[in-house]
């Protein structure tokens, strides 16, 4: 019976004490003259309605920029795009081309030139393996926008898959095979 009854004191007293926090304060004033009533007039300042004073001769010593030619040497130039290496290509899908070119030129030792594009389409990748999962590799499962790009090169066809950035893969059906 002690038990009990301490644990509803205990129970009464969290009750108030959360109560209490959530009503207004007696000592808080209701107005801003009771506010300052306490005060001493020594202490009481009223707000200034006045507008700041302006100097009148500001304006004549603002100075206007002014735009000085740029030496020859600091003339902006603007960075070459790169070209699209196929028509109707975007930057995006020719950069991958293009890359798509030198990883193939470098592996199957030929000239960038001696291969050509086939077909090349957007794609959404299922996760971050590009469609090339490699045995024993864990990829983040989100959907990745790339290209899927097919070069042809001795009569035999390639097929490179990417994200949109820099990466391109040789996806191959089997080790040392073109797919």
């Amino acid at each position: 019976m002690n038990r009990r009854l301490t644990i509803c004191m205990a129970l009464a007293l969290l009750v108030a004490a959360f109560l209490s926090g959530c009503s207004l304060s007696p000592a808080s004033p209701a107005s801003p003259d009771e506010a300052t009533a306490s005060l001493p007039q020594s202490e009481i300042r009223e707000p200034e309605t006045t507008a700041p004073a302006v100097d009148p001769d500001r304006e004549a010593r603002t100075t206007t920029p002014t735009c000085a030619p740029l030496a020859e040497e600091e003339t902006m130039t603007p960075e070459a795009t790169p070209q699209a290496t196929e028509p109707g290509l975007s930057a995006g899908a020719a950069k991958v081309v293009q890359l798509a070119k030198e990883d193939l030129a470098r592996k199957a030792n030929v000239a960038p030139e001696a291969i050509t594009l086939v077909s090349i389409d957007a794609v959404n990748w299922p996760d971050t393996s590009l469609g090339c999962p490699e045995p024993g590799m864990m990829y983040a499962q989100v959907i990745t926008p790339g290209f899927l790009v097919v070069l042809e090169s001795r009569d035999q066809t390639y097929e490179y898959h990417s994200n949109e950035g820099e990466l391109v893969i040789l996806c191959q059906a089997e080790e040392g095979q073109p797919h």
